[in-house]
């Protein structure tokens, strides 16, 4: 692994306002550590608007891409991950932890599973995004789905399938192996 050398700046842009009253996410700027304490910043307002579309989608591909950064090849870890991030962003939510549980696409899933074998009809995803994205209560309809039994069951079999469904693939890749270097592992 490379040395890192001593830290040159830091990035910053009003996340909460400032000092100055700017309105957050308003201006970007580089605060460097020389002694002077250099600052080369600008108002996001003074982009042309495509760039500011450009810098939007280059930021959300790298804040997509950091979530899969540590899965080492494991694509279906990747995929929930990245689905993950875009999840908490949907809900308005940029760096706050993710919520404790299920991802939302899996609560989705116990939720229609359950449903369906009452007899009622399925539930398609605007009905669900309205309960448990979108609705003021979103938060806590959430909660109170993953506290019944019933989802609680469903969220069990389906992390249970998840983890067959990698295990296989692993199972696959080491018999598709074409060689093995035992003295590498001794």
């Amino acid at each position: 692994m490379a040395k890192r050398g001593k830290k040159v700046a830091d990035k910053w842009y009003p996340t909460d306002g400032d000092d100055n009253g700017l309105p957050f996410f308003s201006r970007v700027e580089i605060r460097f550590t020389d002694s002077a304490k250099t600052v080369v910043g600008f108002n996001i307002s003074d982009l042309p608007e495509d760039i500011r579309s450009q810098a939007t989608c280059h930021g959300l591909v790298q804040k997509l891409g950091d979530s899969y950064a540590s899965v080492d090849g494991d694509i279906a870890k990747a995929i929930d991950n990245v689905q993950a991030v875009l999840d908490e962003l949907l809900l308005g939510n940029w760096s706050a932890e993710r919520e404790a549980g299920p991802r939302l696409k899996d609560l989705y899933e116990a939720v229609r599973r359950v449903i369906t074998a009452t007899g009622k009809p399925t539930p398609t995803d605007e009905q669900l995004d309205a309960k448990y994205k979108t609705h003021a209560e979103a938060k806590k309809n959430r909660e109170n789905a993953k506290a019944t039994p019933q989802i609680q069951a469903e969220l069990a079999k389906i992390e249970k399938e998840k983890a067959d469904a990698r295990l296989a693939e692993k199972v696959a890749a080491a018999a598709a192996a074409t060689s093995l270097d035992v003295g590498a592992l001794i």
